[in-house]
């Protein structure tokens, strides 16, 4: 039986996706919350599927610019402070307006990288990332309220609501199709392939995009899911004095998927 192993997991690891590799920012915080509650927001870098979070010191301090924001129901969005820590950045804030919020982040800074061992050029990678908050009262949510559309230069927005008005809740179902719509500059993008990653390590290739921009998947499993996208472009360029020829643009957007009540 041992000797079957050592091929399975070749097959295995050959079989991976790409994306399996990369590095994304993700965010982290509990779906639904209450007027005048904080709310803690945690922002992580590194590859959600194997659990993997940068430290500092070490690879998280290459995001000293990273950038978050939370835009409320009307699309007001406010700046949001970031203090890092061992294995994250973590902010909070204090809502005020009932109804979804949306919580953004953007690092376009980090210095570009020599990939020449790879075979490649000098890489320059820009980072997006979206999650969804609910800012709950009984009586005072809306079935109107709907997730905000191209708040990021390049954005995974959910078209499936995944919200329950009455209940108060914000999540999305196992064994439920979920659609999202990824833009570029507010403009819906066809032909992209998205990656869904899963909570247990699972990851899946997801169809690419329709003429609207969207595609679909369906979790499986309840726990925090990560979808995402890694796309390479030929660019030239010049960062910090760094000249660099590929352009890796990676956006994710990160929810939970929780069993019905």
């Amino acid at each position: 039986m041992r000797r079957l192993l050592a091929p399975v997991m070749v097959i295995l690891a050959l079989s991976l996706p790409r994306i399996a590799q990369a590095h994304f920012i993700w965010i982290e915080a509990e779906p639904v919350g209450k007027p005048d509650a904080p709310v803690e927001i945690s922002l992580f870098y590194g590859e959600p599927h194997e659990l993997l979070r940068e430290e500092s010191p070490g690879n998280l301090d290459r995001h000293a610019g990273l950038q978050a924001w939370v835009v409320d129901p009307s699309g007001e969005r406010a700046s949001l402070t970031l203090r890092k820590e061992r294995n994250r950045f973590v902010t909070s804030f204090r809502p005020t307006r009932v109804g979804r919020h949306t919580i953004i982040a953007s690092s376009t800074d980090v210095a570009p990288v020599d990939l020449a061992a790879y075979g490649k050029g000098t890489m320059r990678a820009v980072f997006f990332a979206r999650s969804p908050f609910l800012v709950f009262e009984p009586g005072r949510l809306s079935e109107r309220d709907r997730e905000l559309g191209g708040l990021l230069e390049y954005d995974i927005v959910p078209v499936t609501r995944g919200i329950d008005p009455r209940a108060g809740t914000l999540a999305f179902l196992p064994g439920h199709e979920l659609l999202v719509r990824f833009t570029t500059k507010t403009q819906p993008t066809a032909r992209v392939r998205l990656h869904a990653q899963g909570p247990n390590g699972w990851i899946k290739e997801m169809r690419p995009s329709d003429s609207w921009g969207v595609t679909s998947f369906v979790p499986l499993w309840t726990g925090r899911y990560v979808i995402a996208l890694e796309r390479d472009e030929p660019h030239v360029g010049e960062l910090q004095g760094r000249k660099y020829d590929t352009i890796s643009r990676r956006v994710t957007f990160s929810f939970l998927v929780e069993a019905s009540r």
